[in-house]
């Protein structure tokens, strides 16, 4: 299954966090691996980005850190909220959306499947008839 973009914003975050908090409290990998439990390769995967910790694995990082398991996901906002935004129309986070804006994005992903097909087609011919 391919995974979507949000699980790779996901990923990122938890990637780019495990290893922050690592580097902070000065512990190498193997320090880390025999607090928790699990290989050198596999936390070095999560490093890497080519898997991820499990909702205990991410509890035991915690406790080890002293943060909450929700630090891990910290910096979230600083990702795109649209795929290709940036590269049409310069960087937009959700920080900086409208009121509007994050209620279209936050309704926009309750739709199911097929709703999400026809409101982009929609939209795009919209847009298309503008130009």
């Amino acid at each position: 299954m391919a995974m979507s973009y949000n699980d790779k914003i996901i990923k990122e975050c938890i990637k780019q966090n495990i290893k922050k908090y690592r580097v902070t409290n000065e512990l190498t990998q193997s320090q880390v691996c025999e607090a928790i439990g699990t290989s050198r390769t596999t936390y070095t995967k999560w490093e890497c980005g080519d898997s991820m910790p499990n909702i205990v694995q991410l509890a035991k990082l915690g406790m080890i850190y002293g943060v909450k398991t929700d630090a891990f996901l910290d910096g979230m906002d600083q990702f795109s909220v649209a795929y290709g935004y940036n590269e049409l129309y310069g960087e937009k986070y959700l920080s900086d959306l409208s009121d509007d804006e994050r209620y279209i994005v936050m309704k926009y992903r309750m739709l199911n499947k097929s709703d999400k097909k026809k409101l982009k087609d929609f939209i795009e011919s919209n847009i298309s008839n503008r130009e």
